[in-house]
């Protein structure tokens, strides 16, 4: 996705994807072997975290955190400095069906 300036008229850069973020993994992790993980199994288990917006309440807070009752969520950094959390539940990855003969 295309990344637009705060006018919304020009575009400034393009939004990370889950290629980028899985080549940005950390090498080191206490609780992941990144290094083994393959990209399916990083796309079943993390998702990308965005901080809030200053406006919106206190900035180093989670989104989570509006709902009651959910834990807050350990931020994992990535090498370019952007974060992914783990999700509570796997996802499950579609592909599309490719036929050979097509």
């Amino acid at each position: 996705m295309l990344k637009f300036d705060t006018a919304g008229r020009s575009t400034v850069d393009f939004f990370a994807n889950i290629f980028q973020r899985y080549e940005n993994r950390p090498l080191e992790h206490a609780d992941y072997n990144f290094p083994a993980m393959c990209l399916l199994e990083f796309a079943m288990r993390f998702q990308p975290h965005y901080r809030k917006p200053r406006g919106e309440g206190n900035v180093d807070q989670d989104a989570n955190d509006e709902v009651p009752g959910r834990q807050r969520k350990t931020i994992i950094k990535l090498i370019d400095k952007s974060e992914i959390i783990a999700r509570n539940v796997t996802a499950a990855v579609r592909v599309p069906y490719f036929v050979a003969a097509n």
